[in-house]
């Protein structure tokens, strides 16, 4: 059950972030109804994500659903510990700020 609600946390904060980056690409290129594409393309991935999880639920045994499980969740694990954050082209805070922070710590 723990695994279930992190994994249910972190698709919740990666959801938010992703709504976040759309909207400002959207302002930023002036697009208006870029957020409303994204969220279709979403429920569009999610309801064929379900119908083919279904099939291959019904369809493959225990242990082999672990394995694609386990090899997923490995795959997720070393892709988000391999990307930085300067990598993601966010505007980086000034050094006074960063050891400002240091300091209270």
């Amino acid at each position: 059950m723990a695994c279930v609600l992190l994994s249910n946390l972190g698709a919740s904060i990666t959801e938010v972030a992703q709504d976040a980056l759309v909207a400002e690409y959207g302002q930023e290129k002036n697009m208006k109804g870029l957020q409303s594409y994204a969220f279709m393309a979403s429920a569009a991935g999610g309801i064929l994500g379900n119908l083919i999880g279904e099939y291959f639920l019904m369809k493959t045994p225990p242990r082999t659903k672990f394995l694609v499980f386990s090899v997923l969740l490995s795959a997720q694990l070393a892709i988000s510990l391999r990307i930085r954050e300067e990598s993601l082209g966010l505007p980086q805070l000034p050094d006074h700020y960063k050891e400002a922070n240091l300091r209270k710590y």
